[in-house]
């Protein structure tokens, strides 16, 4: 397995359980493995994935549209595509980043502008391990964990309001959990409450209220998102730990760090040719972001450990 240079991702204590940089984002989950009768490992595995922040992925086209679609159009229908386009470009215009539960204007740092160029290189998973055992103590080496399993698994977010989304949703937001159940029922709570507030003033002021400010607080207080996950569509990555482990004096614990390539399954390419992945996109009334979740499985652990990324299709 291809090692990564350590200074991409920063190293993170023990203690923190996801960060993001510059670089990129990263999650740290541990496990505790216990002696049984059928494995001899003993002691705590630590996880660290990290990805780069601005990581891409190709849209998939199904085959019945590439059919389609390489019939030559109709010069109208090329007219109503371009007009089309342009309505969707100068709507976009009109939004700002989500860095916080508030309507303020903010400059978003994952805008299209920003992304790095699609190479044919595919996206990589960045892997550190550390074990701690309780008897390392004694000279003779302990039983290390032998094998690692990553699934991933594409995760698909659909956003949709019935009035303009004021905001669009960076990989930050999503990367911290900005539309998990929980923080999403508490972004609705909070822009109904504005709503309601707004209205009692105005009542006793004798005013309305603005068209623009209706819409915006409406737009968030009504926002919705469904989920979606998309699983056998990368490669199931099992990894032989045997010559990875190094022993960390300082730290006394053991410790591996390798990378691993996001690819598409090649033995279930034929379905993932009929799946239909559009190209992210944020618009006034309807959204598609996506992440990459990431199933970590270790040989006689009692639980698996899942990590979600954010991450463009393009």
């Amino acid at each position: 397995q291809q090692l990564y240079r350590a200074e991409l991702v920063p190293l993170l204590s023990d203690t923190k359980t996801s960060m993001s940089d510059g670089e990129g984002f990263s999650r740290v989950k541990t496990v505790k493995l216990v002696k049984d009768f059928f494995s001899k490992v003993e002691g705590d595995m630590t996880v660290r994935l990290s990805m780069n922040r601005n990581s891409q992925l190709r849209a998939i086209k199904p085959k019945q549209l590439k059919h389609a679609s390489s019939k030559p159009s109709s010069k109208s229908n090329s007219s109503l595509s371009l007009n089309t386009q342009n309505q969707l470009n100068s709507n976009s215009s009109s939004f700002t980043s989500l860095r916080s539960l508030t309507l303020s204007p903010t400059t978003s740092s994952d805008s299209v502008s920003g992304l790095r160029p699609v190479t044919s290189a595919p996206e990589r998973l960045y892997i550190y391990l550390s074990f701690k055992n309780p008897d390392l103590k004694r000279n003779t080496k302990p039983n290390l964990p032998s094998t690692i399993t990553f699934s991933p698994s594409l995760r698909v977010y659909n956003i949709q309001s019935p009035y303009p989304i004021p905001v669009t949703f960076d990989n930050k937001y999503l990367f911290n959990g900005g539309l998990e159940p929980e923080n999403l029922q508490n972004l609705k709570k909070k822009f109904s409450f504005y709503y309601q507030e707004l209205v009692d003033v105005l009542k006793d002021l004798d005013s309305g209220l603005a068209r623009s400010m209706y819409n915006k607080v409406n737009g968030l207080a009504k926002l919705h998102v469904s989920e979606q996950v998309v699983k056998r569509l990368f490669e199931t990555q099992t990894i032989d730990l045997h010559n990875q482990w190094k022993f960390n004096k300082e730290r006394n614990i053991y410790e591996c760090e390798f990378g691993i390539p996001l690819v598409f399954d090649s033995k279930n390419m034929e379905k993932i040719s009929s799946y239909c992945v559009v190209p992210g996109f944020q618009q006034c009334l309807l959204s598609r972001l996506y992440a990459v979740d990431v199933e970590v499985s270790i040989k006689k652990a009692r639980a698996k450990m899942n990590m979600k990324f954010p991450v463009h299709v393009v």
